[in-house]
């Protein structure tokens, strides 16, 4: 076996607790946004496919959070197989093997439940700015090549993990598979894999948040020269409406503090891929999978539901202040205007 210079247990049991911290953060936001999309019919009605996958988002969350505490029930187990023990003299037991076979199945489910989880949030952000952008046939074109990319290399590398746990499962007592070159051969393939799943990723978010936040901004200036900073943000509830069949422009409320909230939202999640690629790359790869992925983890599906909370806080506050402040429209009336014009020429006539 081979040797480390870091014991991976108490490395995991760090990730659980940050993870633990995040998903009380995640699930804070995701019962925010159910309250508000209940309060708010009109948005519950017109993103009910939003909500529903901002639902499935969270339940595969919640999913491998409970994976991640079950790892840990099973003690050393993973670890126990790629000499983190140093105090093990004895032979390895079928037990042993069986516990590792556990833990690491798990392992293969958080990453398979991650990676979906990916392409869903990705699939969120990218429909925003296919919105935004006006349903330009190109920007599909674009955003559906970074989806796809993202989605191929992420599952390419739960695949390998997938073999990974076929070999694992023929091992045995007297002849450990971890020494076999079949074994060596997939394990760094699922490691270039990640790398590459992880990158993509990385690409994709900086891609579309670009995309986004540009589009915006662009809009923002067209609207401020024409109508004017005041009444461009005083009339941006008419222009949402304007564009209601397409739900997801309701993210365009055309000002600089939208315009950074759009990318705020996209850096969050890249910078969190950013840190595990550095980890993975510097320092240990223990950590990297241990500590940061089940951060990054919650975090790929924080991102698109903080994005919803503040597209309903700030859609209400925009209808509040516009109900009061927007005077109504008056016309005159012909007949009325008639009856004065009559009754002015009879007195001059008298």
């Amino acid at each position: 076996m081979r040797q480390r210079l870091i014991d991976i247990y108490p490395v995991a049991i760090t990730g659980i607790w940050l993870e633990s911290s995040l998903y009380g953060v995640y699930a804070a936001v995701f019962l925010a946004c159910m309250l508000l999309s209940r309060r708010n019919k009109l948005s519950a009605t017109g993103n009910i496919k939003i909500i529903a996958v901002l639902a499935v988002l969270f339940a595969l969350s919640t999913i491998s959070f409970l994976l991640s505490f079950a790892s840990a029930l099973l003690g050393r187990s993973y670890a126990v197989l790629e000499g983190d023990d140093p105090s093990r003299t004895g032979p390895y037991t079928e037990k042993d093997f069986r516990d590792f076979n556990y833990a690491y199945l798990m392992q293969f489910l958080m990453h398979f439940i991650y990676i979906t989880k990916q392409i869903l949030a990705d699939g969120l952000l990218a429909y925003r700015c296919y919105v935004v952008w006006a349903s330009d046939f190109r920007v599909y074109i674009l955003l559906i090549i970074l989806i796809a990319a993202c989605a191929a290399s992420g599952y390419l590398e739960s695949f390998a993990e997938l073999h990974l746990i076929i070999l694992s499962w023929r091992m045995s007592t007297s002849d450990p598979l971890l020494h076999s070159l079949e074994w060596t051969n997939v394990r760094n393939r699922d490691d270039v894999y990640a790398v590459v799943a992880i990158s993509m990723s990385v690409v994709a978010n900086v891609i579309i948040t670009i995309l986004t936040a540009g589009r915006i901004y662009v809009l923002s200036r067209d609207f401020e020269s024409i109508l004017g900073h005041g009444v461009g943000s005083k009339y941006t509830v008419l222009v949402r409406m304007m564009y209601d069949m397409k739900p997801l422009l309701a993210y365009l409320f055309l000002d600089l503090a939208d315009l950074c909230r759009s990318i705020q939202s996209g850096a969050a999640f890249s910078l969190s891929l950013c840190v595990w690629l550095t980890v993975n790359a510097v320092l240990y790869k223990e950590v990297a999978m241990f500590v940061v992925f089940p951060c990054v983890d919650q975090i790929a599906g924080i991102v698109p539901t903080a994005v919803a909370v503040h597209m309903a806080l700030h859609m209400s506050r925009l209808s509040t202040e516009n109900a009061i402040t927007l005077p109504p429209i008056s016309f005159g009336s012909p007949a009325t205007s008639v009856a004065t014009a009559s009754t002015d020429r009879h007195e001059e006539e008298v």
